[in-house]
């Protein structure tokens, strides 16, 4: 018995007790395991899929949502594992955590506006970027007329919200 460790060519030859022999030979070749890289922890944005992939084209796939594609679309936040396994039955696997991201914002509920007042109108979260439909670029904007007010506000890993108000 012979455990062979590293890739090569082996010989063995037999001999019996009478003289006779018998040789053999085999190569063996170390196959790695398939280099799986799913990228680092993230975040998916209400509303809007993201798709993980597994890499190493034309292998074996299994993701723990069951699936046996090289990639797979994520809109829920959870744990996703895949296993890639290459034609030497050799087999690499990588896990991300997918969260869901926390922005909101909430302009309230549609108010009146005595004639001479102003009302201050908040995005609510700290946010990337704010694009109200006035053309102003802050967290807070200020009416004095009735109309129909809206924001979009993106953060700082692309996801955006969008709120309206009416104010009469």
């Amino acid at each position: 018995t012979y455990t062979a460790t590293t890739a090569g060519t082996y010989n063995v030859t037999v001999t019996n007790a009478a003289g006779c022999s018998s040789s053999d030979t085999i190569s063996i070749t170390i196959d790695s395991a398939p280099i799986v890289s799913l990228g680092p922890d993230t975040v998916v944005c209400d509303g809007q899929p993201i798709t993980l992939a597994a890499g190493n084209a034309g292998l074996t796939y299994l993701w723990s949502t069951g699936a046996t594609t090289q990639t797979i679309p994520v809109s829920y936040p959870g744990r996703y594992i895949v296993r890639v396994t290459n034609s030497s039955n050799c087999t690499g696997r990588d896990t991300i955590e997918v969260s869901r991201s926390t922005l909101n914002v909430d302009l309230g509920a549609d108010r009146e506006l005595c004639t001479g007042d102003s009302l201050q109108l908040d995005a609510g979260p700290v946010g990337e970027t704010y694009a109200w439909s006035t053309t102003e670029d802050t967290r807070f904007i200020f009416v004095t007329q009735p109309g129909s007010y809206s924001v979009t506000v993106t953060d700082t890993l692309g996801c955006v919200v969008t709120d309206d108000i009416s104010i009469t």
